[in-house]
Protein backbone atom coordinates (compact mmCIF):
# COMPACT_ATOMS: atom_id res chain seq x y z
CA UNK A 1 0.00 0.00 0.00
CA UNK A 2 1.30 3.65 -1.00
CA UNK A 3 1.54 5.94 1.83
CA UNK A 4 1.98 9.18 0.62
CA UNK A 5 -0.03 12.32 -0.13
CA UNK A 6 1.03 15.14 -3.09
CA UNK A 7 0.16 18.84 -2.58
CA UNK A 8 0.62 20.84 -5.55
CA UNK A 9 0.39 24.12 -4.49
CA UNK A 10 0.34 28.20 -6.56
CA UNK A 11 1.62 30.96 -5.06
CA UNK A 12 0.49 34.63 -6.37
CA UNK A 13 1.93 37.79 -5.76
CA UNK A 14 -1.56 40.00 -5.15
CA UNK A 15 0.52 42.94 -3.94
CA UNK A 16 2.35 45.65 -6.43
CA UNK A 17 5.32 45.30 -5.68
CA UNK A 18 7.84 42.63 -7.56
CA UNK A 19 8.93 39.85 -5.04
CA UNK A 20 12.48 38.68 -5.57
CA UNK A 21 14.66 36.38 -3.75
CA UNK A 22 11.47 34.54 -3.01
CA UNK A 23 12.03 31.09 -0.45
CA UNK A 24 9.18 28.78 0.44
CA UNK A 25 9.42 26.48 3.70
CA UNK A 26 7.54 23.70 5.36
CA UNK A 27 8.03 23.97 9.30
CA UNK A 28 7.34 20.32 11.02
CA UNK A 29 6.93 19.65 14.34
CA UNK A 30 5.81 16.14 14.44
CA UNK A 31 5.13 15.32 18.06
CA UNK A 32 5.60 11.42 17.47
CA UNK A 33 4.78 9.02 20.57
CA UNK A 34 3.29 5.49 21.26
CA UNK A 35 -0.29 5.86 22.36
CA UNK A 36 0.31 4.78 25.95
CA UNK A 37 2.35 7.70 26.47
CA UNK A 38 1.68 10.74 28.06
CA UNK A 39 1.90 13.46 25.16
CA UNK A 40 3.90 16.15 27.80
CA UNK A 41 5.31 13.77 30.12
CA UNK A 42 8.74 12.57 29.95
CA UNK A 43 8.44 10.77 26.78
CA UNK A 44 5.67 11.42 24.40
CA UNK A 45 6.48 14.77 22.18
CA UNK A 46 10.20 14.59 24.22
CA UNK A 47 12.01 11.58 22.32
CA UNK A 48 11.68 12.54 19.00
CA UNK A 49 14.61 12.30 16.08
CA UNK A 50 14.91 13.84 12.82
CA UNK A 51 17.31 14.22 9.74
CA UNK A 52 17.87 14.51 6.23
CA UNK A 53 18.12 11.38 3.79
CA UNK A 54 20.09 12.25 0.82
CA UNK A 55 21.25 9.39 -0.80
CA UNK A 56 19.86 6.25 -0.66
CA UNK A 57 21.45 2.39 -1.91
CA UNK A 58 18.61 1.69 -3.81
CA UNK A 59 18.62 -2.45 -4.99
CA UNK A 60 19.14 -2.90 -8.51
CA UNK A 61 20.41 1.11 -9.04
CA UNK A 62 22.75 1.69 -7.54
CA UNK A 63 23.03 5.05 -5.09
CA UNK A 64 20.65 7.56 -5.61
CA UNK A 65 20.03 11.14 -4.27
CA UNK A 66 16.08 10.99 -2.82
CA UNK A 67 16.20 14.49 -0.81
CA UNK A 68 13.75 13.34 1.87
CA UNK A 69 13.64 15.19 5.39
CA UNK A 70 12.34 12.63 8.20
CA UNK A 71 11.10 12.85 11.65
CA UNK A 72 10.36 9.47 14.21
CA UNK A 73 10.29 8.17 17.68
CA UNK A 74 13.64 7.69 18.82
CA UNK A 75 13.08 4.11 19.80
CA UNK A 76 9.44 3.27 18.30
CA UNK A 77 8.39 1.58 21.47
CA UNK A 78 6.66 2.33 24.85
CA UNK A 79 8.36 2.69 28.48
CA UNK A 80 8.31 -0.96 28.35
CA UNK A 81 10.96 -1.45 25.85
CA UNK A 82 8.62 -4.00 23.61
CA UNK A 83 7.12 -3.27 19.81
CA UNK A 84 3.67 -3.58 19.69
CA UNK A 85 0.61 -3.08 17.26
CA UNK A 86 0.27 0.81 18.44
CA UNK A 87 3.98 1.24 18.58
CA UNK A 88 5.30 4.53 16.40
CA UNK A 89 7.69 2.18 14.78
CA UNK A 90 7.14 4.39 10.74
CA UNK A 91 8.69 7.69 9.93
CA UNK A 92 7.16 10.22 8.09
CA UNK A 93 8.98 12.43 5.31
CA UNK A 94 8.74 15.09 3.26
CA UNK A 95 10.16 15.52 -0.03
CA UNK A 96 10.20 18.17 -3.05
CA UNK A 97 8.93 17.34 -6.24
CA UNK A 98 8.53 19.55 -8.71
CA UNK A 99 9.51 23.21 -8.64
CA UNK A 100 9.77 25.81 -11.86
CA UNK A 101 13.55 26.42 -10.99
CA UNK A 102 15.91 23.79 -12.26
CA UNK A 103 18.72 25.49 -10.06
CA UNK A 104 16.98 24.80 -6.74
CA UNK A 105 18.57 25.12 -3.49
CA UNK A 106 17.20 23.07 -0.62
CA UNK A 107 17.94 23.89 3.00
CA UNK A 108 16.84 21.38 5.64
CA UNK A 109 17.12 23.12 9.55
CA UNK A 110 16.30 21.15 12.54
CA UNK A 111 15.95 22.82 16.07
CA UNK A 112 14.93 22.15 19.36
CA UNK A 113 12.40 24.96 21.54
CA UNK A 114 13.11 25.19 24.98
CA UNK A 115 11.37 27.90 27.20
CA UNK A 116 14.71 27.57 29.04
CA UNK A 117 16.94 28.86 26.45
CA UNK A 118 20.02 28.42 25.40
CA UNK A 119 21.69 25.68 25.40
CA UNK A 120 18.96 23.47 25.67
CA UNK A 121 16.90 25.84 22.71
CA UNK A 122 19.56 25.29 20.16
CA UNK A 123 19.96 23.77 16.38
CA UNK A 124 23.45 22.70 14.15
CA UNK A 125 24.86 25.69 12.85
CA UNK A 126 28.20 26.63 10.52
CA UNK A 127 30.25 29.50 11.87
CA UNK A 128 29.73 30.50 7.79
CA UNK A 129 26.42 31.13 8.53
CA UNK A 130 26.91 32.72 12.07
CA UNK A 131 29.03 35.29 10.00
CA UNK A 132 26.05 35.54 7.70
CA UNK A 133 23.32 36.42 10.60
CA UNK A 134 25.41 38.81 12.45
CA UNK A 135 25.79 41.31 9.90
CA UNK A 136 22.38 41.30 8.91
CA UNK A 137 20.43 41.21 12.33
CA UNK A 138 18.00 43.53 13.07
CA UNK A 139 17.21 42.51 16.37
CA UNK A 140 20.49 43.19 18.64
CA UNK A 141 21.47 39.64 19.97
CA UNK A 142 24.81 39.62 17.69
CA UNK A 143 25.71 36.21 16.30
CA UNK A 144 22.67 34.94 17.78
CA UNK A 145 18.62 34.74 17.32
CA UNK A 146 16.53 36.88 19.42
CA UNK A 147 16.61 35.57 23.54
CA UNK A 148 20.58 34.16 22.66
CA UNK A 149 19.68 31.03 21.20
CA UNK A 150 20.59 28.63 18.56
CA UNK A 151 17.42 27.03 17.75
CA UNK A 152 14.26 28.78 17.59
CA UNK A 153 14.51 31.45 14.76
CA UNK A 154 12.52 34.58 16.71
CA UNK A 155 10.90 37.31 14.25
CA UNK A 156 10.66 37.33 10.30
CA UNK A 157 14.20 38.13 9.50
CA UNK A 158 15.10 34.87 11.62
CA UNK A 159 12.71 32.97 9.47
CA UNK A 160 13.80 34.23 6.32
CA UNK A 161 17.65 33.66 7.46
CA UNK A 162 17.07 30.12 7.75
CA UNK A 163 14.96 29.15 5.21
CA UNK A 164 17.69 30.57 2.59
CA UNK A 165 20.85 29.92 4.40
CA UNK A 166 21.27 26.81 2.23
CA UNK A 167 22.28 24.08 5.14
CA UNK A 168 21.76 20.54 5.31
CA UNK A 169 22.04 19.88 8.93
CA UNK A 170 23.87 17.00 10.16
CA UNK A 171 21.19 14.32 11.80
CA UNK A 172 19.89 14.52 15.01
CA UNK A 173 21.80 11.30 16.66
CA UNK A 174 25.07 13.25 15.55
CA UNK A 175 24.58 16.18 17.40
CA UNK A 176 27.96 15.70 20.33
CA UNK A 177 30.05 14.12 17.29
CA UNK A 178 29.75 15.39 13.95
CA UNK A 179 31.21 19.17 13.75
CA UNK A 180 34.40 17.40 15.31
CA UNK A 181 34.35 14.70 12.87
CA UNK A 182 33.75 16.62 10.23
CA UNK A 183 36.20 19.73 11.45
CA UNK A 184 36.55 20.74 7.16
CA UNK A 185 32.33 21.23 6.99
CA UNK A 186 32.46 24.14 9.45
CA UNK A 187 29.64 23.46 12.08
CA UNK A 188 30.14 24.99 15.38
CA UNK A 189 30.49 23.10 18.65
CA UNK A 190 27.93 21.25 19.61
CA UNK A 191 25.52 22.16 22.49
CA UNK A 192 26.48 21.05 26.22
CA UNK A 193 23.37 19.58 26.69
CA UNK A 194 24.22 17.38 23.17
CA UNK A 195 23.62 13.49 25.17
CA UNK A 196 20.04 14.95 26.09
CA UNK A 197 19.28 16.07 22.96
CA UNK A 198 20.86 13.47 20.37
CA UNK A 199 19.14 10.77 21.92
CA UNK A 200 15.53 12.39 21.29
CA UNK A 201 13.91 15.59 22.20
CA UNK A 202 11.17 17.92 21.12
CA UNK A 203 12.28 18.71 17.46
CA UNK A 204 11.29 19.91 14.60
CA UNK A 205 12.46 20.66 11.48
CA UNK A 206 12.16 23.48 8.18
CA UNK A 207 12.67 21.90 4.75
CA UNK A 208 12.98 25.01 2.48
CA UNK A 209 14.23 26.08 -1.10
CA UNK A 210 14.42 28.45 -3.48
CA UNK A 211 15.35 31.15 -4.69
CA UNK A 212 12.78 32.52 -7.00
CA UNK A 213 14.10 35.22 -8.59
CA UNK A 214 11.12 37.47 -9.63
CA UNK A 215 7.11 37.36 -9.05
CA UNK A 216 5.61 40.34 -10.91
CA UNK A 217 2.80 41.45 -9.62
CA UNK A 218 -0.30 38.84 -10.64
CA UNK A 219 2.14 36.32 -11.27
CA UNK A 220 2.33 32.77 -9.72
CA UNK A 221 4.40 30.25 -9.16
CA UNK A 222 3.57 26.24 -8.44
CA UNK A 223 5.24 23.74 -6.81
CA UNK A 224 4.70 20.27 -5.63
CA UNK A 225 5.71 18.34 -2.11
CA UNK A 226 5.08 14.81 -1.13
CA UNK A 227 4.50 13.81 2.49
CA UNK A 228 5.44 10.25 2.93
CA UNK A 229 5.17 7.92 5.75
CA UNK A 230 7.56 4.82 5.81
CA UNK A 231 6.82 1.80 7.82
CA UNK A 232 8.97 0.08 10.30
CA UNK A 233 11.71 2.05 10.31
CA UNK A 234 12.71 1.01 13.87
CA UNK A 235 13.44 -2.98 13.73
CA UNK A 236 15.21 -3.51 17.14
CA UNK A 237 13.18 -2.76 20.44
CA UNK A 238 16.41 -2.54 22.02
CA UNK A 239 18.58 -0.53 19.72
CA UNK A 240 18.10 2.95 21.68
CA UNK A 241 18.10 0.70 25.05
CA UNK A 242 21.98 -0.67 24.04
CA UNK A 243 23.32 3.20 23.56
CA UNK A 244 20.91 5.41 25.72
CA UNK A 245 23.56 8.34 25.41
CA UNK A 246 23.84 7.96 21.40
CA UNK A 247 27.88 7.30 22.05
CA UNK A 248 27.34 5.25 19.03
CA UNK A 249 25.35 7.32 16.69
CA UNK A 250 26.37 4.98 13.61
CA UNK A 251 25.62 1.87 15.10
CA UNK A 252 21.91 3.11 15.86
CA UNK A 253 21.84 4.07 12.34
CA UNK A 254 22.59 1.01 10.70
CA UNK A 255 19.82 -0.52 12.55
CA UNK A 256 17.27 1.42 10.83
CA UNK A 257 15.34 0.71 7.94
CA UNK A 258 14.77 3.73 5.31
CA UNK A 259 13.40 1.16 2.87
CA UNK A 260 9.44 1.80 2.71
CA UNK A 261 10.06 5.27 3.17
CA UNK A 262 12.31 6.02 -0.16
CA UNK A 263 9.66 3.73 -1.82
CA UNK A 264 6.76 5.77 -1.31
CA UNK A 265 9.09 8.92 -2.06
CA UNK A 266 9.98 6.69 -5.34
CA UNK A 267 6.10 6.08 -6.24
CA UNK A 268 5.00 9.51 -5.20
CA UNK A 269 7.35 11.24 -7.51
CA UNK A 270 6.99 8.47 -10.06
CA UNK A 271 3.29 9.02 -9.79
CA UNK A 272 3.40 12.71 -9.98
CA UNK A 273 5.49 13.31 -13.01
CA UNK A 274 4.23 10.62 -15.37
CA UNK A 275 0.32 9.52 -14.37
CA UNK A 276 -1.59 13.16 -12.25
CA UNK A 277 0.17 16.46 -12.31
CA UNK A 278 1.70 16.46 -15.91
CA UNK A 279 1.06 19.29 -18.14
CA UNK A 280 1.26 18.91 -21.83
CA UNK A 281 3.66 21.58 -24.09
CA UNK A 282 2.99 24.76 -24.57
CA UNK A 283 0.84 26.53 -27.61
CA UNK A 284 2.90 26.71 -30.91
CA UNK A 285 2.47 28.09 -34.31
CA UNK A 286 3.53 26.26 -37.85
CA UNK A 287 6.19 28.42 -39.40
CA UNK A 288 6.75 27.07 -42.94
CA UNK A 289 5.63 26.93 -45.71
CA UNK A 290 3.27 29.49 -45.33
CA UNK A 291 -0.74 28.50 -45.78
CA UNK A 292 -2.00 28.22 -49.62
CA UNK A 293 1.70 28.34 -51.12
CA UNK A 294 3.18 26.83 -54.12
CA UNK A 295 6.34 24.53 -53.15
CA UNK A 296 8.58 22.18 -54.96
CA UNK A 297 8.51 18.47 -54.33
CA UNK A 298 11.12 18.48 -51.52
CA UNK A 299 9.81 20.49 -48.44
CA UNK A 300 11.08 21.48 -45.60
CA UNK A 301 8.90 21.86 -42.88
CA UNK A 302 9.69 24.21 -40.06
CA UNK A 303 7.34 25.15 -36.50
CA UNK A 304 7.98 27.11 -33.41
CA UNK A 305 9.14 24.96 -30.46
CA UNK A 306 6.82 23.56 -28.01
CA UNK A 307 7.91 24.35 -24.30
CA UNK A 308 7.16 22.25 -22.13
CA UNK A 309 6.13 24.04 -18.10
CA UNK A 310 7.37 20.89 -16.39
CA UNK A 311 11.22 21.26 -15.39
CA UNK A 312 12.85 17.94 -17.37
CA UNK A 313 10.54 17.02 -19.39
CA UNK A 314 11.15 16.64 -23.04
CA UNK A 315 9.30 17.20 -26.27
CA UNK A 316 9.13 15.19 -29.66
CA UNK A 317 6.91 15.97 -32.46
CA UNK A 318 4.68 14.10 -34.92
CA UNK A 319 4.40 16.17 -38.29
CA UNK A 320 0.88 14.84 -40.20
CA UNK A 321 -0.46 15.27 -43.96
CA UNK A 322 -2.77 14.93 -45.63
CA UNK A 323 -4.88 15.47 -48.87
CA UNK A 324 -7.94 16.56 -46.39
CA UNK A 325 -8.70 19.03 -44.36
CA UNK A 326 -9.88 16.39 -41.77
CA UNK A 327 -6.53 13.89 -41.91
CA UNK A 328 -9.11 10.88 -42.42
CA UNK A 329 -7.72 7.36 -42.23
CA UNK A 330 -6.17 6.24 -45.57
CA UNK A 331 -5.39 9.60 -46.62
CA UNK A 332 -3.01 10.75 -43.99
CA UNK A 333 1.11 10.10 -43.28
CA UNK A 334 3.10 10.83 -40.04
CA UNK A 335 6.42 11.66 -39.23
CA UNK A 336 7.01 10.52 -35.89
CA UNK A 337 9.12 11.24 -33.31
CA UNK A 338 10.70 14.59 -34.65
CA UNK A 339 13.32 15.89 -31.87
CA UNK A 340 13.50 19.17 -34.00
CA UNK A 341 10.65 21.48 -35.25
CA UNK A 342 11.90 21.54 -38.45
CA UNK A 343 11.69 17.81 -40.96
CA UNK A 344 12.25 17.95 -44.91
CA UNK A 345 9.69 16.05 -46.76
CA UNK A 346 9.90 14.70 -50.52
CA UNK A 347 5.98 14.79 -52.09
CA UNK A 348 4.38 14.16 -55.62
CA UNK A 349 2.46 16.62 -57.13
CA UNK A 350 -0.78 17.33 -55.36
CA UNK A 351 -2.65 19.65 -52.73
CA UNK A 352 -1.97 18.96 -49.12
CA UNK A 353 -3.03 20.05 -45.24
CA UNK A 354 -0.66 19.50 -43.03
CA UNK A 355 -0.05 19.92 -39.13
CA UNK A 356 2.45 19.44 -35.74
CA UNK A 357 1.63 17.45 -32.84
CA UNK A 358 3.84 18.00 -29.73
CA UNK A 359 4.03 15.22 -27.52
CA UNK A 360 6.07 14.91 -23.68
CA UNK A 361 7.26 11.87 -22.40
CA UNK A 362 4.59 11.53 -19.94
CA UNK A 363 1.70 11.53 -21.96
CA UNK A 364 0.68 15.04 -22.71
CA UNK A 365 0.00 16.33 -26.12
CA UNK A 366 -0.58 19.66 -27.94
CA UNK A 367 -1.50 20.82 -31.46
CA UNK A 368 -0.41 23.13 -33.32
CA UNK A 369 -2.29 26.57 -33.19
CA UNK A 370 -2.78 25.78 -36.91
CA UNK A 371 -3.79 23.91 -39.97
CA UNK A 372 -2.19 24.56 -43.08
CA UNK A 373 -2.64 23.77 -46.91
CA UNK A 374 0.27 23.99 -49.54
CA UNK A 375 0.45 23.01 -53.53
CA UNK A 376 2.94 21.03 -54.58
CA UNK A 377 4.30 21.50 -58.03
CA UNK A 378 7.53 20.56 -59.20
CA UNK A 379 9.91 23.10 -60.53
CA UNK A 380 11.00 22.16 -63.83
CA UNK A 381 14.94 20.76 -64.45
CA UNK A 382 15.25 23.55 -67.31
CA UNK A 383 14.21 26.38 -65.06
CA UNK A 384 15.86 25.32 -61.97
CA UNK A 385 18.77 28.27 -60.88
CA UNK A 386 16.94 30.80 -63.31
CA UNK A 387 17.40 33.03 -59.67
CA UNK A 388 16.78 36.22 -62.05
CA UNK A 389 14.22 34.64 -64.31
CA UNK A 390 15.03 35.62 -67.35
CA UNK A 391 14.94 32.39 -69.30
CA UNK A 392 18.98 32.00 -68.66
CA UNK A 393 21.23 29.90 -66.75
CA UNK A 394 24.20 32.34 -66.20
CA UNK A 395 26.43 34.80 -64.39
CA UNK A 396 23.35 36.75 -64.09
CA UNK A 397 21.78 34.34 -61.81
CA UNK A 398 24.92 34.47 -59.84
CA UNK A 399 24.55 38.18 -59.14
CA UNK A 400 20.98 37.85 -58.44
CA UNK A 401 21.15 35.49 -55.90
CA UNK A 402 24.37 36.58 -54.04
CA UNK A 403 22.09 39.95 -53.70
CA UNK A 404 19.24 38.50 -52.68
CA UNK A 405 21.09 36.30 -49.53
CA UNK A 406 23.92 39.17 -48.72
CA UNK A 407 22.29 42.26 -49.70
CA UNK A 408 18.14 41.96 -49.09
CA UNK A 409 18.02 42.17 -52.96
CA UNK A 410 14.81 40.99 -54.88
CA UNK A 411 13.62 36.86 -54.15
CA UNK A 412 13.28 34.63 -57.13
CA UNK A 413 9.34 34.03 -58.07
CA UNK A 414 8.75 31.33 -57.17
CA UNK A 415 11.58 30.94 -54.61
CA UNK A 416 12.07 27.60 -55.42
CA UNK A 417 13.85 28.64 -58.53
CA UNK A 418 17.09 29.28 -56.36
CA UNK A 419 17.28 25.53 -54.26
CA UNK A 420 19.47 24.26 -56.42
CA UNK A 421 20.86 21.36 -54.22
CA UNK A 422 16.91 20.88 -53.21
CA UNK A 423 17.27 20.91 -49.33
CA UNK A 424 13.98 23.48 -48.99
CA UNK A 425 16.39 26.32 -48.65
CA UNK A 426 17.96 29.12 -50.72
CA UNK A 427 21.25 29.74 -49.77
CA UNK A 428 25.38 30.25 -50.50
CA UNK A 429 25.35 26.24 -50.93
CA UNK A 430 22.75 26.74 -54.46
CA UNK A 431 25.06 29.46 -55.45
CA UNK A 432 28.31 27.56 -54.78
CA UNK A 433 26.13 24.27 -56.89
CA UNK A 434 25.18 27.22 -59.68
CA UNK A 435 28.89 27.88 -60.06
CA UNK A 436 30.03 24.18 -60.54
CA UNK A 437 27.47 23.98 -62.79
CA UNK A 438 28.43 26.60 -64.87
CA UNK A 439 32.17 26.96 -65.04
CA UNK A 440 33.24 23.37 -63.81
CA UNK A 441 31.07 20.82 -65.67
CA UNK A 442 29.02 20.05 -62.40
CA UNK A 443 25.96 18.17 -62.35
CA UNK A 444 23.23 19.05 -63.97
CA UNK A 445 20.87 20.71 -61.75
CA UNK A 446 17.49 18.38 -60.93
CA UNK A 447 15.85 17.61 -58.26
CA UNK A 448 14.45 14.55 -57.89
Amino acid sequence: MDKFVIVEYTISNIGVQLLSDVYVGFYIDADIMHIDENPYGYYGAQDDITGFLRLYNIPGLGTQEVNIAWAADNDGSNMQQIFSEQSPLGALGMTVLHTPNPDLQISYNWWISNSSGYPRDWGPWKSSSQEVWAAMNPYGSGNVFPDGVLGTPGGDVSKYFVMSNGECDYDQIYACFWSEDHPDEGWLPPSPFCPDLANGYDVRFLLSFGPFDQIVPGDSLTFAVAYIMGENLHVDPSNLLVDPNMTDPDRFYSNLDFSDLVRNALVAESLYYNEVFNRAPGDFCLIFPPNKTFSPRRIRFDWEDAIDPDVGDSVEYDLYLSTSYHFPFGSTWIRPYLTESECTWRLDDGAYFWKVKAKDRRGGETWSSQIRRLMVTGIPHSSLGDFNMDGLIDLGDVVFAVNYIYRSGPASDPLELGDTDCDGQVDIEDVILLLNFLFKNGVPLSCP
